[in-house]
């Protein structure tokens, strides 16, 4: 059993136990910094504060975070164990080395619970695709709004078909001939021709 003083240097049953640089190991080979303290929790290595280095090269970082030499990211609660050695949570979620929050099926979800893919792009959990700001787009690249409603990236609004609608969505008739609406009131035909 490990002995702490207030300063939180670690004695031994047999004494004190200090490297020529003033690093603190215990009787497991992990090198403690003279101010760090250790506990056990369900037989995982954690400290309060600082990075603690093993002799193998593991890093174990502050609140409980837990890296291992290959990369993977352990977290300090309701750890499970895949056969790969994965380790997931509650939601099968997978931390990698950086930091990325992967589920099994190999989507990317931020830290926020947001869901990217492989290339950055930022899903919703149906699968839509948004970009930073919150727009809706489509896998073509079009943007639309909450209710599905079509934008160009100057903000006009169009159909589905590409038709240029007003704000509310209003659009014109003249004889057999539809006619439709910019953001800012200008009425375009279907051929996109302005009038």
């Amino acid at each position: 059993e490990q002995i702490y003083s207030q300063e939180g240097q670690i004695y031994s049953q047999e004494g004190q136990i200090y490297s020529q640089e003033e690093q603190i190991y215990s009787q497991e080979g992990q090198i403690f910094s003279q101010e760090e303290q250790i506990y056990r929790q369900d037989g995982q290595l954690y400290r309060q504060k600082g990075q603690l280095y093993s002799q193998e090269g593991q890093l174990y970082r502050q609140e409980g975070q837990l890296y291992r030499q290959d990369g993977q990211l352990y977290r300090q609660e309701e750890q499970i164990y895949g056969q790969e050695e994965q380790i997931y949570r509650q939601k099968e979620q997978i931390y990698r080395q950086d930091g990325q929050l992967y589920r099994q099926e190999g989507q990317l979800y931020s830290q926020e619970g947001q869901l990217y893919r492989q290339e950055g792009q930022l899903y919703s959990q149906e699968g839509q695709l948004y970009s930073q700001e919150g727009q809706l787009y489509s896998q073509e690249g079009q943007i639309y709004s909450q209710e599905g409603q079509l934008y160009s990236q100057e903000g006009q609004l169009y159909s589905q078909e590409g038709q240029i609608y007003s704000q509310e969505g209003q659009k014109g008739q003249k004889g057999q001939e539809e006619k439709f609406y910019s953001q800012e009131g200008q009425l375009y035909s279907q051929e996109g021709q302005l009038y």
